[in-house]
């Protein structure tokens, strides 16, 4: 079967138009670069489809310094900076935008030096610093809690090389109880402290919202202790899962005030308890 003179003219354009267009697409893809003052490259944007792109910087003598990615133009996924001399320095995880997820630290000889998780920018649960020593030897534990939209820490502690702790402020070290209640029953959590700074303790539950501002005022459950252990019971009212908050006082009293109230000195320690009320 012959093919025409207009059918062959047709079919050769496609390819070109193709070929052309391929090249354009490659050509746009193969990233550009920004150059320091002396024509040394300073970094490299480099496209992989429409809405994702990676980004390289570089020092005057062409060593990877940082390594990014944005998708639709936010910082998204792992960000790398690296020493001067070679090896990994931080990484930072980002979510359209926001820094978030786990935060490392490394000394040059490659061992962990910190660890944090963040949450919309700011350290949240445990955050851990480590001796320049393999097996990751803690150095610091700090506890930190997003409070009304700001960092509060809870507890912070040091270690010697060999696991002992050096000085502590007072921390909550476990909550114990049940993950299931029954409607109407009373769920019974134990909180146990260490390094008291105080010689008592009173543990407040709030119908907190998640950065413990309080919802409701009239719902509170308190109890005290003269010990490193707090008993509390909570009324299970609701189906479903549930988040117990609170606030945990270790305190001394100062002296009483003209009115009768007591001046007291105190730390304060915030805490929640995810916990599932199922009928009976």
């Amino acid at each position: 079967m012959k093919i025409s003179k207009i059918g062959t003219s047709i079919f050769i354009l496609s390819v070109l138009i193709y070929m052309a267009s391929s090249y354009l697409k490659n050509k746009q893809l193969d990233g550009t670069y920004i150059y320091y003052p002396d024509g040394a490259v300073k970094g490299m944007t480099k496209p992989i489809n429409d809405s994702i792109t990676l980004y390289f910087g570089y020092d005057r003598k062409g060593k990877l310094r940082y390594a990014s990615r944005t998708v639709n133009e936010y910082l998204d996924g792992e960000v790398k900076t690296y020493f001067s001399e070679g090896g990994l320095f931080k990484t930072e995880t980002w979510s359209s935008g926001e820094l978030t997820g786990p935060w490392k630290m490394y000394y040059k000889s490659g061992n962990l030096m910190s660890f944090v998780q963040l949450q919309d920018s700011m350290p949240v649960g445990n955050r851990y610093e480590y001796f320049d020593l393999p097996g990751k030897k803690v150095k610091y534990l700090g506890n930190n809690v997003n409070v009304r939209g700001k960092k509060w820490t809870n507890s912070q502690t040091w270690y010697d090389s060999l696991g002992n702790v050096i000085k502590s402020t007072v921390r909550l070290t476990q909550i114990s109880g049940p993950r299931d209640v029954l409607l109407n029953d009373s769920l019974k959590l134990i909180f146990r402290l260490e390094s008291l700074e105080h010689p008592l303790i009173e543990n407040f539950v709030y119908d907190c919202d998640s950065l413990f501002n309080i919802r409701d005022s009239t719902f509170t459950y308190s109890s005290k202790s003269a010990g490193e252990n707090v008993v509390t019971y909570i009324k299970a009212t609701k189906l479903g899962e549930q988040v117990a908050r609170g606030l945990i006082q270790n305190y001394k009293v100062l002296y009483r005030r003209k009115n009768g109230a007591y001046a007291t000195e105190s730390k304060d320690i915030y805490w929640s308890y995810k916990y599932v009320v199922k009928e009976r």
